[in-house]
């Protein structure tokens, strides 16, 4: 039984939801029992945790997180000028054994800790990321024009953002709250939605990009360093570097009637990730069985 804790400080806290809820289905899918607990954690099984040392205190998670039976699983971005983290919660990554969708971060734990038990684990985008009741309204709408953009700003991304309003092109914003059906609704009515990188370290945005990519949404993000198992490069998602980002926009809503190709091959792709191989490695080095 491999039980999945996150932290929310809020019933409208959607961060770590998808990604808890597409581990838990990889996990179902091959053969391995499990559930999703919020602020609680089951005295029953191994536990994998998302927001330890963010969401909630280390002090706190090491009185309720056995090193033996939990590991923590790290979405930041360690290598980052820019990051969130913080010396306690690189602390917490050292003492438990993590679980991370990119090898960079691995790589950097292995580098700074001489850490041994760190794992790649790809999430995988999975269909129940998505209401279907609001899929199905959406259905018979008839999709905007404009582009779509979420996460939090910075320098470099309001600088894109601004070039593209002052080109022309039609762009909505959001910079916080935009979780579940409330993105499913805005996925639904773009005709493209946009990732510029955050971080100077330019992680693939694996996390980030999982509902766009179930649905069939046309992306378009900035070159990005993939990590093998998450590897997007010949999805269908258009990649270009910062400065073209306006002009491929320009070029990509001229010929999104190619839109139902681009989703065929990004969903091939999320098709071909072997994510039992990944978690194997994983139960073998810990002895989970």
């Amino acid at each position: 039984m491999i039980n999945i804790t996150l932290f929310k400080t809020s019933d409208d806290d959607g961060i770590f939801e998808e990604s808890a809820l597409c581990l838990r289905n990889s996990l179902r899918g091959c053969g391995v029992a499990s559930e999703i607990f919020r602020n609680t954690v089951s005295q029953h099984g191994y536990t994998v945790f998302f927001g330890a040392g963010l969401r909630c205190k280390p002090s706190a998670f090491r009185e309720i997180a056995n090193k033996k039976t939990s590991a923590i699983f790290n979405l930041e971005q360690l290598r980052s000028r820019e990051t969130v983290v913080d010396h306690d919660y690189l602390q917490l990554l050292a003492e438990y054994p993590v679980l991370d969708y990119h090898i960079d971060n691995i790589n950097y734990l292995r580098s700074v800790f001489n850490k041994t038990d760190c794992f790649e684990i790809p999430l995988v985008p999975h269909f129940d990321l998505v209401n279907k009741q609001v899929v199905r309204s959406w259905g018979a709408r008839k999709k905007g024009s404009g582009l779509l953009f979420y996460g939090s700003l910075n320098a470099r991304r309001l600088e894109v953002l601004q070039q593209l309003v002052k080109s022309g092109l039609s762009l909505e914003v959001f910079t916080e709250g935009l979780y579940g059906e409330k993105l499913t609704g805005a996925l639904l009515s773009t005709r493209a939605v946009l990732h510029i990188h955050y971080h100077e370290t330019a992680l693939f945005p694996a996390v980030r990009l999982l509902q766009p990519m179930i649905l069939g949404v046309p992306i378009i993000c900035e070159e990005s360093i993939f990590s093998e198992a998450s590897d997007y490069a010949e999805s269908g998602i258009t990649f270009t570097i910062y400065k073209d980002f306006v002009t491929v926009c320009k070029n990509r809503l001229m010929g999104l009637g190619a839109e139902t190709d681009l989703s065929r091959r990004t969903l091939e792709k999320i098709a071909t990730v072997d994510f039992e191989a990944y978690w194997r490695k994983f139960s073998a080095a810990l002895n989970l069985g």
